[in-house]
């Protein structure tokens, strides 16, 4: 069986990445999704399936998809969310890349509504649809006006509000020219690698615009899904990705500063499903080195009453804070 299929797609205007791993029949709502896009031709998008060494039957749905003239199936040993991506963007012809999780979905219109807004130049956010069920959805948005920002502007709006639902790679459009060029990737095998890719792109861009239009449906609650589950991974994803943005920042920007204090945070409230998991992160704040950390970054941050106090509780203990957290 070849790897990828021929297609008759020469130079699309978008191309869709959609990692997929043991998400069995939930795929199909993904591609299905992409398939059925209204007022936009199959000659400008194209769309990228790469099952990622799934061991249920997440490639037998994906075959069944094999016909379909824009659409690419590769099928690979088990790499992680991180390279998958990254290999969408290598194998992309598209001018603009999305990522869509495969067991997301698109909006029937997203594609058009997102070529009205293209310059690249500029990344183009969008809110996304958090699905529960069928009675219970809701769109999340920014605070943001539909207008361009600057970088500056931007990550005040998003992430000096403690908007940091702003972070995820989906729900943004992003000029392939600018990640090639820029070569800018996802860092393979670590969790949470959506927040260095976010900075390392906005720090690539003239401009931001959002489009406040639900473009992309996030689905909620899923069994397995890697963000229902809390571990050791978890918090040495956040330590990487953290030292990978001040490599970037320089500690220079107070919203992403107040970002990065935040995101240690929330790896000390976090639902650990292991206890030796959960002694080995409250021991590492417990030591110097991290308490000073967490001290400069204090007086560095974009200042929130809500977010000081916690910092120092975190700083006097991380019991302490998870405590005081749990009986308000």
């Amino acid at each position: 069986m070849p790897l990828m299929q021929i297609y008759n797609v020469m130079h699309p205007v978008f191309s869709i990445i959609i990692p997929a791993y043991n998400l069995g029949h939930l795929v199909c709502d993904a591609i299905n999704s992409c398939i059925n896009q209204q007022n936009i031709t199959f000659a400008e998008y194209e769309i990228i399936v790469i099952n990622d060494g799934s061991i249920d039957d997440t490639y037998d749905y994906i075959e069944k998809y094999r016909s379909v003239e824009n659409l690419i199936i590769i099928n690979q040993t088990n790499m992680g969310l991180s390279a998958t991506r990254n290999r969408g963007i290598d194998l992309a012809k598209g001018d603009y890349i999305l990522f869509l999780d495969g067991d997301d979905w698109l909006s029937e219109n997203a594609l058009a509504l997102l070529k009205e807004q293209l310059d690249e130049t500029t990344l183009l956010v969008f809110p996304m649809v958090y699905y529960f069920n069928k009675d219970r959805q809701e769109k999340r948005g920014y605070h943001l006006s539909e207008k361009l920002y600057n970088r500056n502007e931007f990550l005040h709006e998003t992430l000096g509000y403690s908007q940091f639902h702003i972070i995820p790679a989906q729900n943004k459009c992003y000029s392939r020219k600018t990640l090639i060029q820029r070569n800018l990737r996802f860092i393979s095998g670590i969790l949470h690698e959506d927040n260095p890719f976010f900075i390392s792109t906005i720090y690539n861009y003239e401009q931001i615009k959002y489009v406040d239009a639900p473009i992309y449906y996030y689905r909620q609650n899923r069994e397995g899904s890697i963000t229902s589950t809390c571990s050791i991974k978890n918090y040495e994803g956040v330590r990487i990705g953290n030292q990978a943005i001040i490599s970037i920042t320089r500690n220079a920007n107070r919203d992403i500063n107040f970002l990065l204090a935040n995101l240690l945070v929330f790896q000390v409230i976090g639902n650990y499903s292991k206890k030796e998991d959960r002694k080995k992160v409250f021991n590492d704040f417990r030591n110097i080195r991290m308490k000073k950390t967490l001290w400069t970054l204090l007086f560095i941050s974009t200042f929130r009453w809500k977010h000081t106090v916690r910092m120092l509780l975190l700083l006097i203990d991380p019991a302490l804070l998870k405590y005081i957290l749990k009986i308000l």
